[in-house]
Formats: structure tokens, C-alpha cells, sequence
């Protein structure tokens, strides 16, 4: 009889340990597996630029000197990609501003508009803005007309073309 009970506990605890194994097992394992999910966006390449409404260039005076001064001009790239940026006058066919030079910084040559791009990265994050600087000067000296009469206030328009890199 003592034998039966003995027998009857080892097999109820065999039982309890196998029971406890298996449900173990299942638990860890549904604790050990997570599903992960994610939506992968690639969003529309975007080029966007803001410039600056006006620039005042200064005073040329005839006979005495043929250029303005180094006028810094700070743009932004407001895309979301790289850009490469290229001014060119609304009118092609004014003479003055014909002689309009651009350069990056004040120790590059300068180069006669519609020769001249400036590259400007993408900003560090979707909706940001990275700034862009060059200079700009009208330059007379090679200016092939005369020049009589005072002009105050000319002006002219020029458009500033972004294309992706």
C-alpha cells in the first residue's frame, strides 16, 4: 500500500513537472516573439526655394567708377533635395543688367549672369530649410552702350531657376 501511494506521488508529481514544462514553454515562447511593423514612405522629391524680394546693388557713377559693390545675397532651399540653382534675366535684352556678375564667396572671380550656378544641399529634415549665400555686383566696365543721362531706381527682374541635382 505504501508502495501504491508512493507510486500515485511520484507519478502526480512527474505529471505536475511535465504540465509545468509544457505550459512554461508556451509561455516563454509567446513572450519571446513580437511582431513589428512599419510603413516604409519615400516621399515625392520636392525643389522649392525662397529668395529675397528685392536687392539694392548701390551707385555706379559714370566716369568715376564701373562697378557696384559686393552685394551678399542669402537664398534657401525649402525642398527636400539637393538643388543647383541658376539666376537669369526675365528680360535678356537689357544691356545694363547683362552685366550682372555672380560669385559664391568674395575670392572667386566673378561670373556674368547665365554662366553661373550655385549648389545647396537639402535641409537636415523633411520640412526644414538650408541657407544658401552667393554675391552679386553690376559691372559696367565692358558695357557697350553710352550712358548719358541719370538712371534712379532701374531695375530689372531676375528668376532663379532650381533643378534637382
Amino acid at each position: 500500500m505504501m508502495k501504491s501511494i508512493y507510486k500515485k506521488i511520484q507519478i502526480i508529481f512527474l505529471f505536475s513537472l511535465v504540465a509545468i514544462s509544457i505550459l512554461s514553454i508556451t509561455f516563454v515562447s509567446a513572450s519571446n516573439i513580437m511582431s513589428v511593423e512599419a510603413d516604409i514612405i519615400v516621399p515625392p522629391q520636392v525643389v522649392s526655394i525662397q529668395v529675397p524680394d528685392q536687392v539694392y546693388l548701390g551707385n555706379i557713377t559714370i566716369g568715376s567708377q564701373t562697378e557696384t559693390y559686393r552685394v551678399q545675397v542669402k537664398m534657401n532651399n525649402t525642398g527636400n533635395t539637393n538643388i543647383t540653382i541658376t539666376p537669369r534675366l526675365v528680360n535678356p535684352n537689357n544691356l545694363i543688367f547683362q552685366n550682372l556678375f555672380f560669385f559664391r564667396i568674395l575670392e572667386d572671380t566673378p561670373v556674368k549672369i547665365g554662366d553661373w550656378s550655385l549648389p545647396i544641399t537639402k535641409p537636415a529634415s523633411i520640412g526644414g530649410v538650408k541657407e544658401g549665400s552667393f554675391y552679386m555686383k553690376l559691372d559696367l566696365a565692358d558695357y557697350p552702350g553710352t550712358i548719358t543721362s541719370s538712371m534712379l531706381n532701374y531695375k530689372t527682374d531676375v528668376e532663379f531657376i532650381a533643378v534637382a541635382q
